[in-house]
């Protein structure tokens, strides 16, 4: 497995890493997805593998209309976020070359995940962690979910503080989009549905509804990190 952090380096790391399926985000500052989609498939013209590589969208928008779309516009398939675990294991079935796959071999600890195996953190206050493991599937990817989200909250904070200040509201749609994702994947989904509102208000124009709401998101955003600074994320 190997990232990218945006549409221009994935451009650049698919023509020297050569993979075999692309998980593509759709909301991206400076390149989009479906910007980044368009350029690999006009490099197709001088190499047929740009072509026919695999590139499934990922999107938070799980709106109604939106596998039509990614279709139309040259990616092979679609998954929402945040991904259940299941439907990825059907992308990658689908798409990564048969002589590839190997079945996993079944171990205890590899079955699913029992209500005793949970990781212990009934003080999560506004996170429905069951939510969360349901995302990420073992206790100890949960915690690691967990510590990531923490440690991204200052910088993401001052993102959407500074976009919201001078009204960039572009960088706005993004940030804010990204925290619904981000949020629901942890199981902050009264967060997640919060910045879904602002990022939906934004794309309208609505921006008196933005400019009287986003205080309170970056206060709520501001108690979950309280909430996760306090909490043992130590791996299970």
């Amino acid at each position: 497995i190997h990232t990218a952090r945006s549409g221009a380096e994935a451009i650049r790391a698919i023509t020297t890493l050569w993979p075999d399926v692309v998980f593509m985000d759709h909301m991206m500052p400076d390149m989009d997805g479906v910007e980044a989609t368009r350029r690999i498939r006009d490099m197709g013209r001088k190499n047929p593998y740009f072509t026919v590589l695999p590139i499934v969208a990922l999107t938070a928008n799980a709106m109604k209309g939106m596998k039509e779309f990614f279709l139309s516009h040259g990616f092979t398939d679609y998954i929402s976020k945040p991904i259940e675990l299941d439907y990825l294991d059907d992308i990658l079935v689908e798409w990564i070359p048969q002589e590839k796959q190997q079945a996993p071999v079944r171990t205890d600890s590899a079955r699913s995940v029992s209500s005793a195996q949970r990781p212990n953190l009934p003080d999560l206050k506004g996170i429905d962690t069951a939510q969360g493991m349901s995302f990420c599937g073992t206790p100890e990817v949960y915690c690691k979910t967990l510590r990531l989200f923490r440690d991204q909250i200052p910088g993401k904070l001052r993102q959407i503080r500074g976009a919201f200040e001078t009204e960039s509201w572009s960088d706005y749609i993004i940030e804010v989009h990204s925290l619904k994702s981000g949020a629901r994947w942890i199981g902050a989904m009264t967060l997640g549905d919060q910045a879904e509102r602002l990022e939906m208000a934004a794309r309208a124009g609505e921006l008196d509804q933005v400019r009287e709401e986003t205080p309170l998101l970056l206060t709520a955003y501001q108690a979950l990190q309280a909430t996760l600074a306090g909490a043992d994320l130590a791996e299970r």
